[in-house]
């Protein structure tokens, strides 16, 4: 394939033959309706690509960030905040800005250094929150937040 040229490098013949190239595929897109139709599946595959974001709820079984807590008569496993961080995929300034804006519910435990520790059910219901994120702007992504806690009953 040969390499494309700057359009102002180009001979008025071959700036004639491109525009003449980009009327056909022009003529072609509002002709028949399936190419228009694949041209703008590929764009929004494209878009969504680019906009779609990372989250993964693979937990650790065992480590550092895993401890077993007791929480009246159940014995649970509780994650660090790293966890929830990594299953959301967002920074630490931003979970942080979450927590302090109140967009987070209180966590599941926390230890005597004040740590965050987070549960299972916790982080997949976070998770379930960011992957079908409706708002954008805090207040309303709180409300969705809320709700998916009620409606899971997680505490």
């Amino acid at each position: 394939m040969p390499k494309k040229r700057n359009r102002s490098r180009m001979t008025a013949v071959e700036r004639r033959r491109l525009d003449q190239k980009a009327e056909k595929a022009r003529e072609k897109y509002w002709a028949e309706k399936g190419v228009r139709e694949k041209a703008r599946k590929r764009a929004r595959n494209r878009y969504q690509r680019k906009t779609r974001k990372r989250v993964r709820c693979r937990l650790p079984t065992e480590g550092p960030m895993v401890r077993p807590v007791r929480l009246g008569r159940r014995v649970i496993r509780v994650y660090q905040a790293v966890v929830l961080r990594e299953s959301l995929g967002v920074s630490s300034s931003t979970l942080g800005l979450w927590i302090s804006r109140g967009v987070l519910p209180e966590p599941t435990w926390t230890d005597e250094n004040g740590w965050r520790w987070y549960s299972r059910e916790y982080i997949e219901a976070m998770v379930e929150c960011q992957r079908g994120r409706e708002a954008w702007r805090l207040d309303a992504f709180a409300d969705q937040v809320a709700g998916e806690f009620r409606r899971r009953r997680v505490k």
